[in-house]
């Protein structure tokens, strides 16, 4: 007995720091981000997000891995295995995943909801939608939400999506490069967000004298924060009180200017619906 106890008080001291390593170990949160980043310099966006990660954790009392994946299937497999936490997703991408995930909506960016115009020159043939039937037309190549819309749009008013119903799809990096090629007649028509062709309209007022606006879409919200169903709710109560104090310290609002976001808002599922309806509908015309 006498050699147990020496023992147990011997080995009491090294007990004592590892339990005391384990109470004080920071959570870790894990963040993980998808296709919308195809269009960033990828290290530049990862070791951003490490920094902002990293000092959000500090002082909110967390510890964070960051994963920028290339594809909505490698999203899809992190959530299944429960390897992350948080992420961020096209509005698109965050629907079909939540049809097999359970998900719950955080995030997304204040006034982001913006229609889509569909333009052309004023002095071409072109006024309407039936016109543009074998025309060049130009869209921002990795805007899902948008090809979803348009083929959407052609599939109830012509019965062909974009591939059939255009002579060729020129596929640009930015919005902006879309219009301009409208602006000086490389395409035939295009599709833009209305930021985007006020923005443009107001650098160059001529774009609005040349330019028509062949048809509007009602406002969508493009981007998705959200988070795993089944997340701690204890680090899910740390990210919310992150996300809160983004703006008072120096390296969040570093990461809200890279990311171009003035601005956060709640979401609901209800704020989605919109673009709930809008997949549903392609499937039904698809049928």
């Amino acid at each position: 007995m006498e050699m147990i106890k020496k023992f147990v008080l011997s080995v009491l001291p090294l007990i004592l720091i590892i339990c005391n390593a384990f109470a004080t170990e920071k959570p870790v949160l894990r963040y993980g981000f998808s296709t919308f980043f195809s269009d960033f310099d990828l290290s530049y966006a990862k070791g951003a997000l490490d920094l902002w990660g990293k000092k959000m954790g500090e002082r909110t009392g967390f510890n964070s891995e960051c994963y920028i994946l290339n594809n909505i299937n490698a999203l899809a497999e992190k959530i299944k295995h429960k390897e992350i936490d948080i992420g961020s997703a096209l509005s698109v991408e965050y629907i079909q995943l939540k049809k097999i995930h359970d998900l719950q909506p955080m995030y997304a960016q204040k006034n982001c909801a913006d229609p889509y115009y569909i333009v052309a020159k004023k002095n071409q043939t072109i006024k309407n939608l039936s016109d543009l039937k074998g025309k060049r037309f130009a869209r921002y190549r990795n805007d899902k939400l948008g090809k979803l819309y348009l083929n959407t749009l052609l599939l109830k008013q012509f019965q062909k999506e974009q591939d059939t119903f255009f002579s060729s799809i020129i596929q640009k990096k930015k919005y902006s490069l879309a219009l301009y090629d409208v602006f000086f007649d490389k395409a035939d028509a295009c599709m833009v967000l209305k930021r985007t062709y006020d923005l443009l309209c107001e650098l160059n007022p001529q774009i609005k004298q040349d330019i028509s606006i062949l048809h509007m879409s009602e406002p969508f919200i493009p981007l998705v924060t959200f988070c795993r169903g089944d997340i701690d709710q204890h680090l899910k109560l740390l990210f919310i009180k992150a996300v809160k104090n983004m703006f008072d310290f120096e390296e969040g609002r570093q990461i809200m200017l890279i990311f171009n976001v003035t601005d956060i808002m709640d979401l609901t599922d209800k704020d989605l619906e919109n673009v709930t309806n809008l997949i549903q509908k392609y499937e039904k015309l698809k049928q």
